[in-house]
C-alpha cells in the first residue's frame, strides 16, 4: 500500500498519460479528477470543465489526447457532449459538439435500448472513434422472444473531424461471449465499461478491457 488516490465513491476510472508525461485519472463519482508526475503520486486535483467561466458537469468521462496534444473529453450527461482543451491543467475547455445519435442509440429509442460508458480514441489516421456499452433491457434468461440476438453489449461510432459522427447500428464490434484458446467459451450477462490498451509504437489497439459478469447456466455449463 502506498496512497489513496480517490475516496469513495469513485469508479469506472479512465487513466491516461498526458503528452508532458503526467498521469491523469478521470472517473465517475465524487471528488476531482487527478494528476501526478508518477503513478506513486503525490496526486493533485485537475480543474474540472469550465466553458466561458461556467462549470459544466461531466458524468462518465471519456478522455483522450489527439496527436497534436489537444485534450478531448466526452461527457455522458443525458446527452453526449465532447469538449476540447489546449491546456487541461488550466481547466479551459470549449464545446466541440453534442452528438446526434441515431434512434437506436438515443433517447428517441424505445425504452429498452440504452447506451453508456463511452470510450474515445484517435487512430493512426487521425480519425476519432467511440466505443460504448449498449444494452437491451429485454435481454436475459430465460430468453425473451423479442430480445436482441446476439445479446447487445457494445457499439461503435467514428468521425473524421470529431464533429460529424456516424454510428454502426447493424453490427456491434463485439458480443457477450469470450472464446478461450482451449476451445471453451464463457457467456457473459454484462459486458460493460470498454477501455483499450495500445501498442506504443504503432498506436494500434491491442487489447480490450471490460467490466463483466459471467452468465452461469447450471443445466448447460459453458
Amino acid at each position: 500500500y502506498h496512497d489513496t488516490v480517490l475516496a469513495p465513491e469513485c469508479h469506472n476510472a479512465s487513466p491516461l498519460r498526458a503528452p508532458n508525461g503526467s498521469y491523469l485519472l478521470f472517473h465517475i463519482g465524487s471528488g476531482s479528477w487527478n494528476a501526478a508526475d508518477s503513478p506513486t503520486g503525490p496526486w493533485r486535483k485537475l480543474p474540472s470543465i469550465f466553458v466561458d467561466g461556467k462549470h459544466e458537469p461531466c458524468n462518465n468521462p471519456a478522455p483522450m489526447f489527439a496527436k497534436n496534444g489537444t485534450a478531448f473529453v466526452g461527457c455522458n450527461d443525458g446527452s453526449f457532449q465532447i469538449y476540447r482543451s489546449d491546456d487541461i491543467f488550466a481547466g479551459r475547455w470549449s464545446l466541440v459538439t453534442t452528438l446526434a445519435f441515431p434512434p437506436a442509440w438515443s433517447s428517441a429509442a424505445p425504452g429498452y435500448l440504452k447506451n453508456e460508458d463511452p470510450y474515445l480514441w484517435m487512430d493512426a489516421r487521425g480519425h476519432f472513434h467511440l466505443l460504448a456499452h449498449r444494452y437491451d433491457y429485454r435481454d436475459g434468461y430465460p430468453k425473451n422472444p423479442n430480445q436482441t440476438m446476439p445479446v447487445l453489449v457494445s457499439g461503435h461510432g467514428y468521425s473524421v473531424n470529431g464533429i460529424d459522427w456516424d454510428f454502426n447500428v447493424a453490427q456491434q464490434p463485439y458480443d457477450a461471449v469470450i472464446f478461450f484458446q482451449n476451445g471453451t467459451k464463457q457467456h457473459l450477462s454484462t459486458y460493460e465499461r470498454p477501455h483499450l490498451v495500445f501498442d506504443t509504437e504503432t498506436g494500434q489497439p491491442t487489447h480490450l478491457v471490460n467490466g463483466v459478469s459471467p452468465y452461469w447456466n447450471k443445466d448447460k455449463p459453458c
